[in-house]
């Protein structure tokens, strides 16, 4: 099999460096955030991609965002020290043609947010910040309210980034001390969320983490180090059980040439002809047999570029790499959940749209 990425659009409206983005669960919105404190919304236009709408209420960088599963609500988190959560109203009145308006805003940590993450259900919102600690939110969408449920504190530095398990209210969280956190409801009706394990095997900050959405929910994290590192349950729980025990599978050294900033998992979609597109920047490389229907992650950081691995005999390799996705540091990669895309977004203040 043969893989070919091409660079279908380049999206340019924010004025400082891009953190990150997230596409909406039906693939047909990109969401992105940057240092000018704004979110960005954009949707293709029959081939030319538009902003539909930025969203301005944050009086710092905003640093996350995030879809809720409805696909009706947004999550940004700042480093306001707040986390606004969105939602996209049914009707505007006469002269208002905004059609997201701020839901609730969650206040309480001491330091910026660095990142906010919808569950399953879309009922928690879990957020993480320099302040060294997690926070868990319960949403009630009918009381129109959010609270605070757990602070989860263990970390001994800055949290990067939070990430829920597919399929039970898991927690894990990203640090500066090196170290990943699970972080598990413990079911007593009481909102305590104990420390269930420890991950540790990265020599520097870890960045960033991701569950595979297909069961086994193999974890993945990237880090400082330059290097990446699978992580394997031994066993997925039913719901109410403990949570799962996961050990290091594999450890991908010197997957970039400087920090990787950002992993995640390509969702099962089959795979498409591409159309011709002239003058776009094409990528080819030929992938090891049965990669096709395996698993792949893709990753990026501060070398400025970006690599797909695939999983072949049971361990990750490299499938294809794009040595200058960027002209500055890539800060974030994310699949499209429903069509053969991903997008990136970099400190050059621009975002990617790749085939």
């Amino acid at each position: 099999m043969r893989l070919i990425v091409r660079e279908r659009a380049v999206l340019e409206g924010h004025d400082e460096r891009v953190w990150s983005l997230a596409w909406s669960p039906d693939g047909e919105t990109l969401a992105t955030c940057s240092a000018d404190r704004s979110c960005a919304l954009w949707h293709d236009a029959g081939g030319a991609w538009i902003c539909s709408e930025r969203l301005k209420k944050h009086t710092g960088t905003v640093r996350s965002v995030s879809w809720a599963p409805n696909g009706r609500m947004l999550a940004t988190g700042s480093f306001d020290r707040k986390t606004i959560l969105w939602v996209h109203r049914e009707s505007t009145e006469e002269g208002d043609d905004h059609e997201w308006a701020v839901w609730d805003v969650l206040e309480g940590h001491d330091a910026e947010v660095k990142s906010a993450e919808w569950n399953r259900t879309g009922t928690r919102v879990a957020t993480c910040s320099r302040d060294r600690t997690a926070w868990v939110w319960e949403v009630d969408l009918e009381g129109n309210d959010t609270e605070c449920i757990s602070i989860l504190q263990g970390h001994t530095q800055d949290v990067k980034h939070v990430a829920w398990h597919p399929e039970c209210d898991l927690v894990a969280t990203a640090c500066y001390d090196n170290s990943v956190k699970l972080w598990r409801d413990s079911g007593s009706g009481d909102d305590e969320w104990p420390c269930c394990a420890t991950l540790e095997g990265h020599e520097t900050t870890i960045w960033d983490l991701a569950f595979e959405p297909a069961a086994p929910h193999r974890l993945v994290t990237c880090s400082g180090d330059k290097s990446l590192r699978v992580w394997a349950p031994s066993a997925t729980p039913a719901e109410g059980e403990a949570a799962p025990v996961y050990a290091s599978a594999q450890c991908i050294a010197g997957a970039h040439q400087r920090e990787v900033y950002a992993i995640h998992w390509r969702p099962a979609l089959p795979a498409a002809a591409l159309q011709p597109h002239e003058g776009a920047r094409e990528y080819g490389a030929d992938l090891p047999q049965g990669a096709e229907g395996a698993p792949w992650f893709i990753t990026c950081g501060a070398d400025n570029a970006v690599r797909i691995w695939v999983e072949s005999q049971g361990a990750f390799a490299l499938g294809l790499a794009i040595p200058d996705a960027h002209t500055c540091d890539v800060n974030c990669v994310r699949w499209c959940p429903t069509k053969n895309l991903f997008a990136t977004c970099s400190d050059d203040c621009t975002v990617r749209i790749w085939e």
